[in-house]
């Protein structure tokens, strides 16, 4: 039975006029928001769940009396993302395993445990709190087991909620109580492997292999696209560059590719154009980092449907994903051929590749 619209008008007032005090601070007003969204909606908890790094942490919460805290619970960005879009979501441990996308799966069982059983969580109400047009948190109202009478929600209850979020959004964007999020920067990642280093290293001796790393640090830092060159390092058997433009950083690579600074030595290139986190030291890291370097190395083992494609050689090769090849010129484009989709370990979706030689054959 629905319940009387005269309840949530108080409520809404009540909210509002948190909202509307502007002697308070921001932990203050999200204090006071919390203690009364969660006790007028009658839930266990109430909880604002903040974006921290990578992680979204509970930072403020109203519990109701006998449930346990959840201050400083983390949840993983992307798993919070998958689960929570548009305005609002109510879900039991059986629907957020539904709606988690593949490759989140294998943490899906540990993640919705620590809810359930530690948490003691039978369903959630989750609302996604945007500010400045980023979800810089989420307002979450739990419903423990001991609470199991309101696990039924109507959907203008779910919509009353969801408004009062969006009215605490606007609010915290008003009184600029938040800092404007900056995407991680794109960048062209270039990875250039000496095939079968520990060999040459075996065959001439530690000298000379290190003379041959030194032609190629040299030719790296003398070529006309190092205007572009963000960061370069030794990765021991080859390197790790990066450009902030693909179209220089394709240049370098087909110098590489046809004009190798060691005579007879093997090359294999993988370029790829992804978001860029920096580490200490500005060393380059994050998920396209990982996957530029299964590019490089990708065999026919790893081709998916191979039947057709160009015949893949072993080295003296550029490898590109289609991020990297629709920032290139028409020209350098051309250079490339396609080569089918590969397996990249530790990657759960398939990735297609292009391949640049001098030389192409058919299989």
């Amino acid at each position: 039975m629905a319940e009387p619209e005269e309840r949530y008008q108080k409520l809404e007032n009540k909210l509002n006029a948190v909202l509307a005090d502007q002697r308070a601070d921001k932990e203050e007003l999200l204090q006071g928001f919390m203690d009364i969204l969660g006790h007028g909606m009658e839930v266990s908890r109430a909880c604002y769940n903040e974006k921290q790094g990578n992680d979204f942490i509970t930072a403020l919460e109203w519990i109701a009396e006998g449930v346990k805290p959840s201050l400083g619970q983390k949840l993983p960005n992307r798993f919070m993302a998958a689960l929570v879009t548009g305005d609002i979501h109510y879900f039991t441990r059986e629907t957020a395993a539904r709606l988690l996308p593949k490759e989140l799966k294998f943490i899906a069982g540990t993640v919705l445990s620590v809810l359930e059983f530690l948490q003691n969580i039978s369903a959630i109400i989750a609302a996604p709190l945007y500010v400045d047009g980023q979800m810089t948190a989420v307002v979450s109202l739990d419903i423990c087991r001991e609470h199991r009478e309101r696990k039924n929600w109507s959907q203008d209850q779910l919509d009353f909620v969801a408004r009062m979020v969006r009215n605490l959004g606007r609010e915290i964007e008003r009184r600029q109580w938040y800092t404007p999020i900056k995407a991680e920067p794109k960048l062209a990642l270039l990875v250039l492997d000496l095939v079968q280093s520990t060999n040459l290293v075996l065959d001439f001796g530690d000298d000379l292999f290190i003379n041959q790393i030194d032609l190629f640090h040299k030719a790296f830092m003398e070529h006309s696209s190092s205007r572009e060159l963000v960061f370069i390092k030794n990765t021991g058997d080859g390197f790790l560059v990066v450009y902030r433009s693909a179209p220089e950083a394709f240049n370098v690579a087909w110098n590489f590719l046809t004009n190798n600074p060691i005579e007879d030595s093997r090359l294999r290139i993988g370029l790829h154009w992804g978001s860029v986190k920096s580490g200490v030291g500005g060393d380059p890291l994050g998920v396209e980092v990982h996957r530029v370097f299964r590019i490089e190395g990708v065999n026919r083992h790893d081709r998916i449907f191979a039947t057709g494609f160009r015949r893949l050689p072993s080295h003296g090769r550029i490898m590109a994903t289609r991020d990297f090849l629709e920032l290139l010129t028409i020209e350098q484009r051309k250079r490339f051929h396609r080569a089918g989709k590969f397996r990249l370990k530790g990657f759960a979706e398939p990735c297609p590749l292009w391949f640049a030689v001098n030389s192409v054959e058919v299989e």
